[in-house]
């Protein structure tokens, strides 16, 4: 099953845990790049002028300015696309009412390349109105290339809760941020079930915690182990329907 990820962590760990009888391979991974930005025009940057060190992170910010999805995704023969929502929480940047770029950390941590773009952080009452139009670009322009259903989306959310160091239950502080970014998670979510009915989302009834001990350090979305278990579980279950 060969497998390419527009999302985050939350979904790219789970080949962490994957095993050689799985038979799940990973083609390409899409990080840190919003719906917004990768639906809108190319600004054309070279990835030399990407001043950072790591390849990793540079590939990231070049992806994401060069939009670069779009031709690897015709490019490569995958079965399933998947997709998560944690990177919506990066900012985005108008360049211009046709280009977009993803505000990530690593697209912050350049020095020169970042004063090549003069723009402004788009607006959160601004945002969602673009996100609706920007999903439906994405998700009609993928199916024009694959089946839709080859589409799962991983319905992930923060987690309320993490174990910490120690193994104790302990709840993050900052719940009023935690709720805020569910909700908005949960309305886009309902949105594309209400627009495309043939996506397999992956939703766990289970509520899961977040793990202080997690590679990745603790966030609320950098899960206990047993949640990629389960999910690498759903989609060979989705996968064999």
């Amino acid at each position: 099953m060969n497998i390419s990820i527009f999302g985050s962590c939350v979904s790219r760990d789970i080949f962490n845990y994957i095993k050689g009888e799985d038979d799940i391979k990973l083609i390409k991974y899409y990080a840190r790049s919003s719906i917004i930005s990768v639906t809108s025009k190319t600004l054309n940057k070279s990835i030399h002028s990407i001043d950072l060190k790591s390849k990793f992170q540079r590939k990231m910010v070049y992806n994401d300015i060069n939009k670069l999805f779009w031709g690897e995704l015709i490019d490569n023969e995958i079965d399933i696309l998947l997709l998560d929502f944690i990177d919506e929480r990066l900012d985005v940047i108008k360049i211009s009412e046709d280009q977009y770029l993803t505000r990530s950390n690593e697209f912050n941590s350049t020095v020169e390349f970042k004063k090549k773009f003069k723009g402004s952080i788009l607006k959160e009452e601004d945002r969602l109105i673009l996100w609706k139009n920007s999903i439906n670009i994405f998700i009609n322009n993928i199916i024009k290339k694959m089946n839709e259903d080859r589409i799962f989306i991983n319905e992930c959310y923060y987690c309320e809760k993490y174990i910490d160091e120690n193994g104790e239950e302990k709840y993050f502080e900052n719940q009023e941020y935690i709720k805020k970014k569910n909700y908005l998670l949960k309305s886009y979510y309902d949105y594309i079930k209400n627009r495309f009915q043939n996506i397999n989302f992956i939703r766990f009834e289970k509520v899961y915690r977040a793990d202080e001990n997690h590679m990745w350090g603790l966030s609320p979305f950098h899960y206990e182990k047993q949640y990629y278990l389960d999910l690498i579980n759903n989609i060979k279950l989705l996968n064999r329907n």
